[in-house]
């Protein structure tokens, strides 16, 4: 009799394991998923030269892991469904883009050189540094020097925007510029600050690009 116990004690144990396991490798397979959409994205916007090749290595690990422990528990059971599903639509999505791109199809490739031109008026626009092309050294209308980059500062601001979980669609350099200068010609009015700076910064989950008047 105490045989047959120790056997059931030891069977419960096992699953209890696999049950606590396959939690963990639910709780991370959501984690590297979030982190894989910040990825893919400032990947197709150009922002990343190379797709997340690695990080897409060790969520296919996770999700074949996540078969290896299954679980009779409703709850464990509707979790994994779920996250299989989610990571089945992203996956798609995923490589179906990067095929359009490797095609020359994509519709953010197709923008990429109008970006590139319009990141190259936003330093002109939004930091006053002139474009090297030109060579007058003529400063923009109504910008007065600021200390950070024209093109790193759009990507940091869409980045902040891809990790706080915040839509990126539309937003564009000439956007952008018109509402800093925007908000520098204001800022100048009401202080008599000459020189007008910008950084990006995160508030309470929400990214914003914030002005310093030097």
């Amino acid at each position: 009799m105490a045989i047959g116990d120790d056997r059931q004690d030891s069977a419960l144990s096992k699953r209890q394991q696999s049950e606590s396991r396959l939690n963990q490798l639910l709780v991370e397979a959501d984690r590297v998923m979030d982190r894989l959409k910040v990825d893919w994205e400032k990947y197709f916007l150009g922002i990343d030269d190379r797709p997340p090749e690695q990080m897409m290595r060790d969520i296919k690990r996770i999700m074949r892991d996540i078969e290896k422990n299954r679980s009779l528990k409703t709850a464990l059971k509707f979790r994994t469904q779920t996250i299989r599903d989610r990571f089945t639509s992203l996956n798609q999505y995923w490589m179906r883009s990067q095929r359009q791109i490797e095609e020359g199809t994509h519709f953010r490739q197709k923008r990429k050189l109008s970006l590139i031109e319009k990141e190259q008026a936003l330093r002109d626009r939004v930091t006053g540094a002139p474009d090297p092309r030109r060579g007058d050294g003529a400063a923009p209308a109504g910008g007065s020097g600021h200390n950070h980059d024209s093109q790193e500062l759009f990507k940091d601001f869409i980045m902040a925007r891809a990790q706080c979980g915040q839509p990126i669609q539309g937003i564009t350099p000439d956007k952008l510029a018109a509402q800093l200068r925007d908000q520098a010609d204001k800022i100048r009015q009401a202080t008599g600050a000459n020189d007008v700076r910008f950084r990006v910064v995160v508030e309470n989950g929400k990214p914003k690009v914030k002005a310093v008047t030097g």
